[in-house]
């Protein structure tokens, strides 16, 4: 829950920065602009934006982390890595964001090999 609010938080202020740099691109905003902390140029208060979005991607780094560690989590389930929901193993995608989860097959790299020495088997000795 923690990470999704996280995540929405970081979503507004993604807007907020675009909609600072709409304003400032079509002329609406030159000078300075009120903020909670009073008056800013636009590029300060980009520039603060972007600060607190970089905190909130720490702040959920953290959560992913501590999640990947968890040694709860039975076999059969999943991490998304976008939102850090835990997942089916048979989801093909995280029901929460939609991020498609990477298919678990445990031994696929070792049966490539042994497909190929099958088919050598198959063919006649010269």
């Amino acid at each position: 829950m923690e990470f999704l609010r996280l995540s929405e938080e970081q979503e507004d202020v993604f807007s907020d920065i675009g909609r600072m740099l709409f304003l400032m691109h079509s002329g609406v905003v030159k000078d300075t602009v009120m903020s909670d902390e009073g008056e800013k140029t636009p590029q300060q208060v980009i520039d603060s934006l972007l600060v607190s979005a970089e905190q909130l991607e720490q702040q959920m780094d953290a959560i992913t982390k501590r999640l990947a560690a968890f040694d709860g989590a039975a076999e059969d389930e999943k991490i998304c890595p976008a939102c850090g929901r835990i997942c089916d193993g048979h989801d093909a995608f995280c029901a929460v964001c939609g991020t498609h989860l990477e298919p678990d097959v445990p031994g696929a790299a070792g049966e490539a090999p042994s497909e190929a020495g099958e088919a050598e088997a198959d063919e006649p000795e010269a």
